[in-house]
C-alpha cells in the first residue's frame, strides 16, 4: 500500500479484512487502524528503516533447532553437545527464545525458537503472530526409529503433524513450512529416501482425514478453515518448499544456503520497521538491569508514541510482551522476553522431576516472618505439590524469588493470566495455588442421598485437543467457582468444587474420548438455580476455550436429570435447560407434581419441569 492512500483528505476507513499478504504496513500496524498506518508511513519516511524476516522454529526435542539457529548467527556450522537423558543438566530450550541473525547490513532473520517438548505447545499463543515462516526441524534418525517401532503415521504425528497443527491453530495465517531434516548421516541412503516419502505421505493422510472430518461436521466458514496453509489441499503441505537436509558434515556453505532460502521465502513477508521504532527496541534491550517497564516509564521515554502504536507493534512481532487486554498485568511491559518465559519455566520445565530433586538437595533453611522453613517442611511441600498439584504460596513465592527476577506478586498474576495456575485457595489454613497439570489424584463423583444430578458434555470433534488444553480448562473452571466459602479438589482428570450449601460441582476431562463433562449434584430445592449456574459456567468456559484452543469444534449435550437419577441405560439428551432462568425458586412445601417411582424411593417431590427436562420440552 502507498503512503499516499493514508493521506487522502476524506479517507476515514480502510477495509483490509482477508488481505493476508499485506506487509506494508505490516499486519501488526494494520490491526491498530488508520491513525497507526499513517504514523508508520510518516516515521518510515522520516527515520529510515530496518528490515526483518520473521521465522518460527518448531520441532521435537534434540532435533537440532537451536544448533541451526546458532549456526546461522555465526555463519558457520555449530553443533550442540547434549545428552538424551533429560537430566537436570539438560540445556535444551525451555518455552521459547527470541534471537536474531544478520543477513546483510539492513536485514535480519528474527527467530522464535520454541522448546521441543510437547508441554511447550501452550506457549505458541503467547508469542506467535500471523506472518512468519514456520521452520519445522525433523530428526530423521528419530523418525526412522519410531516408524520402525509403531508405524509411519504414528511417527509422523509425533515429529511433524502435532507441531504443525498446534502452530497453525494458534496462528492460522502462517504460511507453508520450510522442512529441515537433520541427522542425515545417521540413516542409510536407501532408508532415508523411503522415510522421507513416508513422512510426506503420512502428513497428507493425517491432514486430509482431519479436513474431511471437519467439512462433514461444519461449514467451510468454520474457524478451522482459517488455517490457510494447513487447509490448502491443492498441494502436499511439506513440499511447497523442498526439504533441506543437514548432517554433521554440513559446513559453512549449507548454513549460508539456509539463510538465503529463508530470506528468499520470507521476502514477501519482509517487514520494514521505521528507524525510530527500531531505536525503541534497542532502548528496551539495553535495560538489562530491570525486569520490566511500566507504561508510565515508556511514555516518558517515548512521548511521541501517541496511541502506543510503536509499543503495540513490537508486541505483535514478539520482541516485547504486553498483554494490554489482561487487567491484572495491562500496565506492565516485559521488555526482556526471557524473564517472562523463565517464570513459566519454573513450573513447566520438561525436566521437572529432576529439577525439583536438585532444589531439595540445594535447599537452605529460611524464615518467612516468624515461621522457619526447614528442609523437612520444604520437602513435604514439594511432595504434596507433586501429588496433588496444590502448591503452598510459601513454596511458590520462594521459588520465584530464588530463580527469577520478577517479584512473586507479579509472577503469580502472569501465571494466572495464562491459566497455568488458579486460586488462591485455603488449605489447612494456609494460602495455596493449584497447578492442575501436576495433580496425580483421580476425582470421582460421590453419589448417594437425594441429590439431583445435572450433566452437560462438551464433545470435541476434528483435530484432537492436546492434554495441556484440558488442564488450562480445569484452571479456568476452578477460577470461575473460586470463593472463600468453598473447598476445591483437583485431580489428573478434572476438579471438584464443594459449595457451602453442600452442592457438588464437577469438571471432568477425558482426553481419549475428546470430551469434557460438567456435573452438578444439587438439592431438589436448588435445581433451578443449579441449572442456571451450569449454563452460566458452560458459557464462560466455552468463551475461554476460544482463547486457549483456536478453531475448536464441539457439540454440547444436555442429559435428563431423571434418567441419570434412576440410572437408565439409555439417557435422554433431548434437553434444553435454558427455561431454568425463568423459573421461580421453589421451597420444599411447594413441591407437588411428582412421579410415584421417586416418592417410593423417599426422594422429595420436585416439579416436573425441573426433574424431567426431557419431558418438559
Amino acid at each position: 500500500m502507498s503512503a499516499d492512500v493514508c493521506r487522502l483528505p476524506k479517507l476515514t476507513t480502510i477495509e483490509l479484512d482477508g488481505c493476508h499478504s499485506m506487509v506494508s504496513p505490516p499486519v501488526g500496524v494494520i490491526k491498530q487502524g488508520l491513525v497507526a498506518m499513517l504514523k508508520y508511513f510518516t516515521d518510515l519516511e522520516k527515520d529510515g528503516k530496518k528490515s526483518f524476516v520473521p521465522v518460527t522454529v518448531i520441532g521435537r526435542f534434540m532435533a537440532g533447532k537451536t544448533s541451526l539457529i546458532r549456526s546461522m548467527q555465526m555463519s558457520e556450522r555449530f553443533l550442540s553437545n547434549r545428552s538424551d537423558d533429560r537430566s537436570q543438566l539438560d540445556q535444551a530450550t525451555k518455552v521459547f527464545k527470541v534471537c536474531e541473525a544478520d543477513f546483510d547490513e539492513v536485514s535480519k532473520l528474527v527467530f522464535h525458537d520454541f522448546g521441543g517438548h510437547a508441554n511447550y505447545h501452550f506457549s505458541y499463543p503467547l508469542s506467535s503472530r500471523s506472518q512468519f515462516i514456520p521452520m519445522l526441524v525433523i530428526d530423521i534418525e528419530a523418525f526412522d526409529r519410531m516408524a520402525e517401532d509403531k508405524g509411519s503415521n504414528a511417527a509422523c504425528e509425533e515429529v511433524c503433524f502435532d507441531w504443525l497443527s498446534h502452530l497453525y491453530l494458534s496462528c492460522p495465517l502462517a504460511g507453508p513450512p520450510l522442512v529441515v531434516i537433520t541427522h542425515r548421516d545417521c540413516v542409510d541412503t536407501s532408508i532415508f529416501e523411503v522415510r522421507k516419502k513416508q513422512l510426506i505421505a503420512a502428513t497428507e493422510t493425517l491432514r486430509m482425514k482431519i479436513i474431511n472430518e471437519e467439512k462433514a461436521m461444519a461449514p467451510e466458514t468454520s474457524p478451522f478453515f482459517s488455517m490457510v496453509s494447513f487447509c490448502n489441499a491443492s498441494q502436499p503441505l511439506l513440499t511447497k518448499h523442498m526439504p533441506l537436509v543437514f548432517s554433521k558434515s554440513s559446513g559453512e556453505k549449507e548454513i549460508i544456503d539456509l539463510k538465503h532460502v529463508l530470506y528468499t521465502i520470507g521476502f514477501p513477508l519482509l517487514t520494514e520497521i521505521p528507524g525510530r521504532w527500531y531505536v525503541m527496541m534497542q532502548v528496551f534491550e539495553s535495560k538489562t538491569d530491570i525486569p520490566y517497564l511500566t507504561l508510565e516509564e515508556i511514555d516518558a521515554l517515548f512521548p511521541d508514541d501517541t496511541g502506543r502504536v510503536m509499543l503495540q507493534y513490537l508486541h505483535e512481532i514478539g520482541r516485547i510482551m504486553w498483554y494490554r487486554n489482561q487487567t491484572l498485568i495491562a500496565r506492565i511491559v516485559f521488555h526482556r522476553v526471557e524473564l517472562l518465559t523463565k517464570v513459566v519455566e519454573l513450573l513447566f520445565d520438561h525436566t521437572s522431576k529432576q529439577v525439583w530433586e536438585r532444589r531439595i538437595q540445594e535447599f537452605e533453611p529460611f524464615r518467612l516472618g516468624s515461621q522457619r522453613i526447614t528442609k523437612v517442611k520444604y520437602k513435604q511441600m514439594v511432595r504434596h505439590f507433586e501429588q496433588s498439584g496444590v502448591m503452598n504460596s510459601i513454596l511458590l513465592s520462594r521459588l520465584i524469588e530464588a530463580e527469577s527476577e520478577i517479584k512473586p506478586e507479579l509472577a503469580i498474576k502472569v501465571l494466572k493470566v495464562f491459566h497455568l495456575v488458579c486460586g488462591p485457595i485455603q488449605e489447612n489454613f494456609e494460602e495455596s495455588y493449584i497447578v492442575p497439570y501436576f495433580s496425580q489424584k483421580v476425582i470421582a463423583v460421590k453419589e448417594g442421598g437425594s441429590y439431583i444430578p445435572l450433566k452437560v458434555d462438551i464433545c470435541f470433534n476434528g483435530l484432537a485437543i492436546p492434554g495441556y488444553v484440558y488442564h488450562l480448562l480445569t484452571a479456568i473452571y476452578v477460577d470461575i467457582h473460586i470463593s472463600p466459602l468453598i473447598s476445591v479438589d483437583v485431580g489428573v482428570n478434572g476438579a471438584c468444587v464443594k459449595e457451602i450449601d453442600q452442592t457438588m460441582k464437577y469438571f471432568f476431562h477425558n482426553e481419549s474420548e475428546s470430551t469434557v463433562s460438567l456435573i452438578i449434584l444439587t438439592k431438589p430445592a436448588n435445581v433451578a438455580s443449579s441449572w442456571s449456574s451450569q449454563l452460566s459456567t458452560l458459557e464462560r468456559l466455552t468463551n475461554q476455550l476460544a482463547e486457549v484452543w483456536k478453531g475448536a469444534h464441539y457439540d454440547t449435550i444436555f442429559y435428563c436429570s431423571h434418567c441419570l437419577l434412576t440410572k437408565q441405560k439409555e439417557l435422554s439428551t433431548k434437553v434444553d435447560p435454558s427455561w431454568s432462568h425463568n423459573l421461580p425458586v421453589y421451597t420444599g412445601k411447594e413441591f407437588q407434581d411428582c412421579k410415584q417411582d421417586l416418592t417410593a424411593q423417599g426422594l422429595p417431590s420436585i416439579p416436573l419441569p425441573l426433574l424431567y427436562p426431557c419431558e418438559s420440552m
